[in-house]
């Protein structure tokens, strides 16, 4: 293993060796090359090995169960211009743990001079554990490291999706209470305009009260009128009854040889003669002995 202390420039060449450029191009070519890999083994292998290679019908993707399959994605078929897109997203999200910090110093795992070979020569290669890896042989290593990074792929995968789900709760969860929002503004303003309401129609109420107690004092009012009218209704035919029967007296005493027995109060002279005033109560207008003679 190469010595910090002692020869600084083979660390930097060993560390600048180990570091990886992920690109969108790297990505893809990777991937071309690993399905040509595939496509050799599946013309070698068995029809068992080839059918966990690629999948017979009833393994088949169904229509909108997925964006596309990996092999429709590395030849620019299907949806891939989208998946991409998110592929090109997850890059720049991620780039700066794929990269190195170019500062001097050497303590942080992302420094550019962090000696990871003297790190792990002091605090991970212990003999016992050498030995058992030498003992696995690179076969097992192979193997196991290819377990242990498809594990972590879908751990990875797993905690993407699960966080994608968060987000969309969170939106939805933001649009409904933008809805119960516009929805409480809704009912605040109805409820302001029923409390206007009620105060329009308690003025109303009040307004009405007071025109019945305002009509009750004008029928109190006619009805006393209307009790005057017949009383001065009365003085006035008493006081033509009375004047009638002066007459009456009066003519006793100018004519003595006259004979009052005929005079009527309920007749007038017309043409000369005594007559029932029958057209006495047709006019309100006219008074008794308004006749022509």
């Amino acid at each position: 293993m190469l010595k910090w202390d002692t020869n600084r420039q083979a660390v930097y060449d060993h560390i600048a060796e180990r570091a990886p450029a992920i690109t969108t191009a790297g990505l893809k070519s990777f991937f071309n090359q690993r399905k040509k890999g595939e496509k050799e083994v599946s013309s070698n292998a068995g029809k068992g090995v080839a059918a966990l290679i690629h999948p017979g019908p009833k393994h088949k993707r169904k229509r909108g169960q997925a964006q596309g399959s990996l092999a429709e994605v590395l030849e620019g078929k299907g949806e891939s211009s989208m998946i991409l897109e998110k592929v090109e997203s997850a890059y720049k999200s991620q780039k700066r743990l794929h990269g190195y910090d170019e500062n001097e110093h050497a303590r942080s795992l992302w420094a550019k001079l962090y000696p990871f070979s003297t790190m792990a020569d002091e605090l991970c290669c212990f003999p016992d554990d050498m030995k058992m890896i030498e003992e696995v042989g690179r076969a097992g290593v192979s193997r196991f490291l290819q377990v242990i990074g498809a594990r972590i792929v879908a751990i990875g995968r797993a905690q993407e999706l699960a966080l994608d789900r968060e987000q969309m709760e969170a939106s939805r969860v933001e649009e409904l209470s933008g809805i119960i929002q516009e929805k409480d503004q809704k009912i605040a303003e109805l409820v302001a305009s029923m409390e206007k309401k009620e105060l329009e129609l308690a003025d109303e109420k009040k307004l009405q009260k007071s025109l019945s107690e305002k009509l009750k004092v004008v029928e109190s009012e006619n009805d006393q009128l209307s009790a005057r009218v017949k009383e001065l209704e009365g003085g006035v035919y008493e006081a033509f009854a009375q004047g009638f029967d002066r007459a009456v007296s009066q003519v006793k005493v100018v004519c003595p040889e006259a004979d009052p027995s005929k005079l009527d109060v309920m007749k007038v002279v017309v043409n000369g003669e005594l007559v029932e005033d029958e057209g006495a109560g047709e006019s309100e207008g006219s008074s008794i002995g308004d006749k022509a003679d």
